[in-house]
């Protein structure tokens, strides 16, 4: 364990987990974890890592890079997370070309109008995912909904126009929130 206070552990499957050390349950946790905070002041923290290899994901978070495998086995193709990422300002790899991410998208957008079928559902799952993480960010809401909407509508998959036509309406929405 470095002076940080993160102790590094490979899991070897895919994804990021860190686990805080939470509150301690007996005296003896009590007082190991008195322990391991009484040196510089700041918790221990425990990041386990369930991508292939701690040093690549922690390099893929250093530098912003979305790394996403199999989409197509991730509810919803883990596709309003990525676009979330896009947002943020996250990227993809260099040696990505524009096709790879085209495929990629592709197969998110199809798992995600596999999953939530109808307007309904879609409005619905988008609405919980704003409320968990734009919630009173209405200007950044706008912006996320905006780059979800260039991800499905530069897709090929069926049912896209109905989706961009959604995200018109809830972006409509959220700017008369905001007013």
């Amino acid at each position: 364990m470095g002076s940080s206070g993160i102790n590094a552990e490979y899991m070897g499957s895919s994804g990021i987990n860190a686990e805080y050390m939470g509150r301690p349950t007996s005296h003896t946790k009590a007082e190991e974890f008195r322990e391991a905070n009484a040196g510089d002041g700041y918790p221990n923290v425990t990041a386990k890592s369930m991508y292939k290899n701690f040093s690549e994901a922690q390099r893929h978070l250093d530098n912003k890079l979305i790394s996403i495998w199999c989409p197509e086995l991730i509810r919803g193709g883990g596709l309003l997370r990525y676009c979330d990422l896009l947002y943020q300002g996250f990227g993809h790899e260099p040696h990505f070309t524009e096709g790879d991410i085209l495929k990629l998208e592709l197969d998110m957008v199809v798992r995600f109008f596999i999953d939530f079928v109808d307007n309904g559902s879609q409005r619905k799952t988008i609405g919980s995912y704003l409320a968990c993480h734009y919630m009173n960010l209405m200007q950044e809401a706008t912006g996320y909904l905006e780059t979800v909407q260039r991800v499905i509508e530069r897709s090929t998959a069926n049912g896209r126009r109905d989706a961009v036509n959604l995200l018109d309406e809830l972006i409509q929405e959220n700017h008369g929130e905001g007013a």
